[in-house]
């Protein structure tokens, strides 16, 4: 299960012309997997964060944002840095993905 929590909020980055096998949609905080109810995701745009809650028992499971700060004083885009941490809280992993700037 968590490889497949993965996979969902890989999808979030991953540009949408690549093909994917299974058919991800989010509809009222509901992510289906091919059409079944899978998780509850949680935006907060304010934090630039997701939670992903198990469905039936409302568990919070991972807990994901986008972090982004710039390596110089004169915020030059050019030295920007940008991530995205995934916190997989059953498992008390921390996964951090390198995005581009």
């Amino acid at each position: 299960k968590t490889y497949a929590l993965l996979l969902l909020f890989l999808g979030f980055f991953v540009n949408e012309s690549l093909a994917q096998k299974e058919k991800i949609k989010i509809n009222n905080e509901i992510a289906t997997v091919d059409g079944v109810d899978f998780v509850q995701v949680k935006r907060d745009y304010v934090a630039n964060a997701i939670s992903i809650h198990e469905l039936g028992s409302g568990e919070e499971v991972i807990f994901m944002r986008f972090l982004e700060y710039n390596t110089s004083t004169n915020n030059d885009p050019s030295t920007k840095v940008s991530w995205v941490e995934l916190n997989f809280l059953n498992q008390n992993q921390i996964c951090e993905i390198n995005t581009r700037g």
